[in-house]
């Protein structure tokens, strides 16, 4: 059963709408069978994880923000349309876990296109 399972790593088709609506589920009913460690999102990189706690932390302590302010304050990626993320991250944005940048800049991104490293072998 998934919710015994001590970590989960859930995906989806960028534009499935069905695939969203199922993480939004799992986000909203995992909570209510086990604690939560934290939820990491593909679509945060590092620099806005200051943004993201600062939000975080102002819902928390009962601050009424629309989501385009939230969107902004962010500086929300676009490229993740809103229509299908926004549920999900407002769900973790209200959650009393932790809410984690799972991944990089495009900076870094060009820094490892530019300088790979592999594994020996």
């Amino acid at each position: 059963m998934l919710s015994r399972a001590p970590t989960a790593i859930v995906g989806e088709e960028h534009t499935n709408a069905d695939h969203h609506a199922i993480e939004l589920w799992l986000l909203q009913n995992m909570v209510k069978k086990r604690p939560q460690g934290s939820v990491l999102l593909e679509m945060l990189t590092p620099d806005q994880q200051p943004a993201v706690d600062r939000v975080k932390q102002a819902l928390h302590d009962g601050a009424a923000m629309r989501e385009p302010r939230i969107q902004e304050a962010l500086r929300w990626n676009a490229g993740w349309p809103w229509t299908l993320y926004g549920a999900l991250l407002m769900t973790a944005l209200k959650a009393d876990y932790p809410l984690l940048a799972a991944n990089i800049t495009r900076e870094r991104i060009g820094e490892i296109y530019q300088n790979p490293v592999f594994p020996g072998g």
